[in-house]
């Protein structure tokens, strides 16, 4: 729930791990933390609650943050990018509507950044489509 060895911010929780990062601090999913269950969650309860859900996606809109399983997904697929030649990148950034000039190292740098837009958009569009 507090994840490797962080501590919670919120004053009276005491829940976190302690040791070698027990300076790092953090919002529990007990206490609004970021990650997309807990959004997901947040929304649901404030739908539930009668409140806005406009209001309610502009709140937590900034606390987006991906699921480290998530997270996991995007670098497995943008660490393919480095195992292929130029005239392959080339290939999947004109498929992604992307400028296909560059060295390799640029190219792979587009579509890392394309794919990560790629998640925070999908990311952002089922927070809101969990709230109508």
């Amino acid at each position: 729930e507090h994840g490797g060895g962080n501590r919670c911010q919120t004053e009276k929780c005491n829940k976190g791990a302690q040791g070698k990062n027990e300076n790092k601090v953090f919002a529990c999913t007990e206490h609004g933390g970021g990650v997309k269950t807990t959004l997901i969650k947040r929304l649901n309860e404030a739908s539930a609650a009668g409140a806005s859900t406009k209001r309610s996606i502009d709140e937590v809109e900034g606390d987006v943050e991906e699921a480290p399983a998530a997270k996991k997904a995007v670098v497995e697929e943008t660490v393919g990018f480095e195992k292929l030649r130029v005239a392959e990148l080339r290939a999947e950034c004109t498929k992604r509507g992307l400028d296909t000039k560059g060295v390799k190292a640029a190219l792979v740098k587009k579509l890392r950044d394309w794919v990560e837009e790629e998640e925070e958009e999908e990311a952002m569009e089922r927070a809101r489509s969990l709230g109508s």
